[in-house]
């Protein structure tokens, strides 16, 4: 059964939960200009998080344009949102003139802070702490590093090149930091930046919760691997294109976007069996986004842009 949870004039989108708390955070225009929001898990309570733009006058803005949008992460406490948003441009450019900051933020709207510039795309570490981000992201929409920064400390520069930084790291609970190197190559680095290996080739990595898996998609589906990029597999039934592979709490299923007929559907796949489950059923032409499970796994939440 489909739960409508907003359903103001304009946009909803980006909906993330928090594992610890259960709440969504997600961005919407509802206010006159697009800022984060947080609401209960079950749609209620929505209050701003951010006022655009971000650190004053002539701060940067939260994003969702031909430049990137602006993407969403809670800290494993469920107190903090890592961000990033779009920098003002420079006056007189005309041509590749966006350049984007990661910025932490409480969950209540209380102690912004600007963590990096010119970066994109974070991930929290596991403690809370740290935050992997797709680093020194240039005008033309590359990034040209992997850092691993801590929170009011040093930073940790990897060599990477990643032409999508949109595509963000994906940090394990075994301290372990997947990355996109190149356009279609997963590597994996410690956490002390040390020890680099590429793992598969593929795209949008996700760690499972114990840190053993790596769900990832290419343009035939969604696959998995160990941690260490052996024993490949596709999990998607179809050989048809996946994105944004979410695991389930108990790391069971995987939910994504199966792409299909000119349309992105939303559908989960037990990691097991291989059975898989299309919840949504748009015709061509849908634009969801997403997906994200709740903190109990039953319910995915999602947003429908096509609405």
């Amino acid at each position: 059964q489909t739960v409508v949870l907003t359903s103001t004039p304009g946009v909803d989108s980006t909906p993330v939960v928090s594992r610890k708390t259960g709440q969504i955070a997600f961005l919407s225009d509802r206010g006159g200009s697009l800022d984060i929001y947080v609401m209960s898990g079950n749609g209620r309570g929505a209050h701003r998080v951010t006022t655009s733009p971000v650190g004053g006058a002539a701060g940067a803005t939260i994003a969702s344009d031909d430049s990137g949008q602006t993407s969403l992460a809670w800290s494993p406490d469920g107190t903090r949102l890592a961000f990033d948003a779009e920098n003002p441009q420079s006056p007189g450019c005309v041509k590749n003139c966006t350049t984007w900051g990661v910025y932490v933020i409480r969950s209540d709207g209380i102690g912004l802070q600007s963590v990096v510039d010119d970066a994109m795309s974070p991930a929290w570490a596991p403690g809370g702490s740290r935050l992997a981000v797709e680093g020194d992201v240039t005008p033309f929409g590359e990034a040209e590093n992997l850092q691993l920064v801590t929170l009011g400390g040093p930073t940790v520069r990897v060599s990477a090149f990643a032409p999508n930084p949109a595509i963000p790291p994906a940090w394990s609970s075994r301290n372990v930091v997947a990355f996109m190197q190149g356009q279609s190559r997963i590597n994996a680095v410690a956490a002390n930046g040390k020890s680099e290996r590429h793992l598969v080739v593929g795209a949008g990595p996700a760690w499972s919760p114990d840190g053993k898996w790596l769900a990832f998609v290419r343009s035939d589906g969604l696959y998995r691997s160990s941690a260490t990029g052996e024993g490949v597999e596709r999990l998607s039934r179809k050989r048809e294109g996946a994105g944004d592979p979410v695991w389930s709490p108990d790391g069971r299923s995987i939910a994504f976007l199966a792409f299909r007929k000119g349309s992105a559907q939303v559908a989960t796949v037990t990691v097991r069996t291989r059975a898989e489950r299309v919840l949504t059923h748009e015709r061509q032409g849908s634009a969801f986004s997403g997906p994200s499970w709740s903190r109990d796994g039953k319910r995915i939440v999602f947003s429908d842009a096509s609405s």
